[in-house]
């Protein structure tokens, strides 16, 4: 399986730079080390025919733009739009090897290390929440035994199942 998804990225990667001709494409890198193989493409998306500064500029939104891709809001951006046409596009040369792209909605916005940070230091904390109250709830009956000793021994009534239970 991992030998014809590789089959099926390299098809991918050898006709990207012509479905993205506003994109000048300097590296492809191919990873097959990790449990699913995948592909890195590194590239400066750019436009010719600047009205303002030079003829030609870095610009990933007016690159996309020039494909026909325009942003509809916050949620529906170029590069949103873009990134599906490439997954739609991957998949069907996936279908062409006999792969069926299976879609399982678990993919996470990358996060910049600021915010990874965060999110790892709130888990750390619920961990630490959760062990706390476990270890509230032992503190809990410990003073609820050490009461009814005490108890036991202010009456007088200590009997071998109190002393047995400190």
């Amino acid at each position: 399986e991992g030998q014809i998804a590789r089959l099926a990225l390299l098809d991918f990667a050898k006709d990207f730079q012509k479905r993205n001709p506003q994109f000048r494409v300097f590296g492809i890198y191919l990873h097959m080390d990790e449990a699913t193989p995948h592909l890195h493409i590194d590239f400066v998306p750019y436009v010719t025919g600047s009205k303002r500064g030079p003829d030609t500029r870095v610009s990933m939104k007016q690159a996309l733009a020039s494909r026909g891709f325009v942003g509809k809001g916050r949620e529906n951006t170029e590069y949103h739009q873009w990134m599906e046409s490439e997954k739609h596009e991957l998949a069907k040369i996936a279908e062409r090897y006999g792969m069926i792209w299976e879609q399982k909605g678990t993919h996470r916005e990358h996060l910049d290390v600021l915010n990874f940070k965060k999110e790892q230091r709130e888990q750390e904390v619920a961990a630490l929440e959760e062990q706390k109250a476990q270890l509230q709830t032992a503190m809990d009956k410990l003073d609820y035994k050490i009461s009814r000793y005490e108890k036991a021994v202010e009456t007088g009534k200590l009997t071998w199942e109190e002393d047995k239970c400190i």
